[in-house]
């Protein structure tokens, strides 16, 4: 059984926490009336978590793939993998002394029922979270002011770029090789004194 618990920072006001617990095998829940319990307790380098999982007889019996609000829940043989999900958790983070805290329940329901908890220590909040949050402001700001400075495409500007693509990769035929075009016709330009045929242009006199 593999259990991960990570705050993960989408935008820098989008921090989720995420909870994976993965290969638990059917025999791991222990039998209470009318449902089976777990209960994960691991402990990392910045926090500590717990998850408490009571799931309906029906559930494992049947093994039920679940999808309900933000949890996920899929049977492989027999082992169940568990998917939890919170967005905004940054505004559930109570402070401690020394620490940061976050518990909520993902989901409540008669045959489902999750519980999560996980303290943080002050040094990630400080040293890990933080800047992650404040490099994701600054990222933001850069594209913002990219996407200001650049404004909408010109016809000029779409002009060049179509040069500049047709220049990448070589061809053999003129790009007007179609056109309609009489013998007598001359280029504009530097070549305004070269005709179609290749020949001088004859003055007229």
């Amino acid at each position: 059984m593999e259990a991960n618990s990570k705050l993960k920072v989408n935008r820098s006001d989008d921090i989720r926490h995420q909870v994976h617990i993965t290969d638990v095998p059917l025999s791991a829940f222990k039998e209470k009336r009318n449902h089976y319990s777990l209960k994960v307790k691991k402990k990392y380098k910045y926090q500590k978590a717990v998850i408490k999982v009571a799931l309906d007889k029906s559930i494992i019996k049947n093994k039920q793939d679940m999808n309900e609000e933000s949890v996920s829940i899929g049977f492989t043989d027999d082992t169940i993998h568990i998917f939890i999900e919170r967005e905004s958790a940054d505004t559930l983070l109570t402070k401690r002394i020394g620490r940061h805290r976050i518990a909520y329940n993902p989901i409540a329901t008669d045959n489902l029922s999750i519980k999560v908890k996980s303290i943080f220590k002050q040094t990630f909040y400080k040293n890990v979270l933080l800047p992650r949050i404040n490099q994701m402001k600054i990222k933001e700001k850069h594209t913002n002011h990219q996407k200001q400075e650049k404004g909408p495409y010109t016809s000029e500007d779409l002009r060049r770029r179509d040069f500049h693509y047709a220049d990448m990769f070589p061809y053999h035929n003129s790009p007007n090789s179609d056109g309609n075009r009489s013998r007598n016709e001359v280029f504009g330009g530097a070549f305004s004194g070269i005709s179609r045929s290749g020949g001088k242009r004859k003055k007229r006199r």
